[in-house]
């Protein structure tokens, strides 16, 4: 993915881009922030394809319920299992992946989707900004620890996928001037003195470039023919994705 001039990116927001029709009726597919946007359009056009199961995840019990009953209308597509999965806590991280394999679940492709912008400095329970851990950690955490399950799906046949989204505004992110002698970057981008307007402005944009290391990393631990990684850059047309708030939440 190549950094867009500016009419490079406005023209993308009106290119058609061609739907796929790969057969997925033996796939088990995961879709990590389904209730709104880009996810919830991703699950709802995957439902369409009728794979052999989908999962979605929201961040609550009442959003997995109105997310199953509004992508299995509009699909057509009934028996979607809808979990919660809370990524401002590591917990529930766990949680969703202990339930995963007590469960027996496999997955075939695991989209991870679920992120959150704001400007303002806020903690999770878990002690971590919620950017720095919504669109980074808990998205590392979520992706190793599904891993397994992606490499036992995986065959030199049929690859297993994860799916990161990110953004092209990670492009945009500031240099991190003087980082090299930090003890600790995750540490130092937690701080909340160290946390200014003018770096929380910049929060969205750095935490997008953080998941593209994670596919990196994942790669080098998995099997080619087990597991591909992708980082994709998502439009910013009808997605609402700009709305910040104190701590706004996109699925």
């Amino acid at each position: 993915m190549g950094k867009f001039s500016f009419f490079e990116f406005i023209r993308e927001q009106w290119t058609e881009l061609p739907l796929s029709t790969a057969d997925v009726s033996r796939k088990s597919l995961v879709v990590v922030g389904a209730n709104i946007g880009l996810g919830n359009e991703a699950a709802v056009h995957l439902a369409q394809l009728k794979p052999k199961s989908l999962l979605i995840t929201t961040r609550d019990e009442v959003k997995c319920e109105q997310a199953k009953a509004d992508i299995e209308t509009r699909s057509g597509m009934t028996g979607i299992e809808s979990w919660p999965l809370e990524l401002t806590s590591f917990d529930s991280v766990r949680s969703f992946v202990n339930n995963f394999e007590a469960k027996g679940c496999t997955v075939d492709a695991l989209i991870a989707n679920a992120g959150v912008a704001t400007w303002n400095y806020a903690k999770t329970s878990d002690g971590y900004e919620t950017t720095l851990q919504v669109n980074y950690l808990s998205t590392a955490l979520l992706s190793i620890l599904m891993l397994p399950h992606l490499v036992k799906s995986g065959t030199p046949e049929s690859a297993s996928r994860l799916v990161i989204v990110s953004s092209s505004m990670h492009y945009f992110a500031h240099t991190l001037n003087g980082a090299d002698k930090w003890d600790n970057i995750i540490e130092k981008l937690n701080d909340q003195a160290y946390c200014t307007p003018s770096v929380m402005g910049d929060r969205y944009n750095l935490s997008k470039r953080d998941p593209r290391s994670v596919v990196r990393t994942r790669t080098v631990f998995s099997s080619s023919h087990s597991d591909n990684g992708r980082s994709i850059h998502r439009q910013s047309r009808f997605l609402p994705l700009q709305s910040y708030t104190k701590c706004q939440s996109l699925a």
